[in-house]
């Protein structure tokens, strides 16, 4: 009886990590400076009387909202809806930066993104990261390349940037974290997936490369389909 009680009780801290875990990376998706630089941009657009790109950025912010908040109540989604949040979030973010960026992304043929599950809100962290610490500082225009790929039964998602590259702003976002006790998107990414192999006793994985020119950051999780 004890012993089934400690297990009882492993797994219920387990759970309740998760879901902590998981409520953290809503709040560092969608934080305060996101939602309110969104809201700027409408009301600027507004006052210049660009009804139409006001209209557009409304419609995009608001499908976001509604499929970021959809995403987090299920522990898994969708690889589908997971890349749709992702798309609308890039494309906000293009737009707010009058395209400094453009992105591709590239799904395997042999992926049902329809019924292949995955943690949501798991790749927009690192598509933050590309944005604003390495293709902002860029000199001119950059892209951003997400690939989805499966390796037997595994999937690989891929983002990859040809920014400045990000040692010198991790070291920087590290420092900040500290001060301000609060924790990165990327660190929380890498607490998820971490719980996430105990929970399944998989063996997901995350690792980031320095290119010559921006950073290729790599996921790989265990496959899961819906049938």
């Amino acid at each position: 009886r004890k012993r089934d009680a400690d297990v009882l009780r492993k797994e219920a801290n387990l759970n309740a990590q998760i879901t902590d875990t998981e409520m953290k990376a809503l709040r560092s998706q969608m934080n305060p400076h996101f939602i309110f630089n969104s809201l700027n941009s409408i009301r600027h657009y507004t006052a210049q009387n660009n009804i139409k790109l006001a209209d557009d950025y409304l419609v995009r912010f608001s499908l976001l909202m509604r499929q970021v908040f959809e995403n987090s109540d299920h522990k898994k989604v969708s690889l589908a809806d997971d890349l749709h949040a992702l798309e609308l979030y890039m494309q906000i973010e293009a737009a707010r930066l009058d395209n400094k960026f453009s992105y591709q992304i590239q799904v395997d043929e042999t992926i049902d993104v329809e019924n292949t599950m995955i943690p949501p809100l798991l790749l927009q962290p690192f598509v933050e990261n590309s944005i604003w610490h390495g293709i902002t500082p860029k000199e001119g225009n950059g892209i951003i390349k997400i690939n989805i790929s499966r390796q037997s039964e595994m999937i690989c998602c891929v983002v990859e940037d040809n920014g400045v590259g990000i040692k010198k702003d991790i070291a920087k976002q590290k420092e900040k974290e500290e001060k301000e006790y609060r924790p990165s998107g990327i660190g929380i990414t890498r607490t998820r997936i971490d719980l996430l192999n105990r929970a399944q006793k998989s063996k997901a994985s995350l690792y980031m490369y320095p290119l010559n020119e921006g950073t290729r950051v790599e996921i790989n999780l265990p496959l899961e389909l819906t049938f």
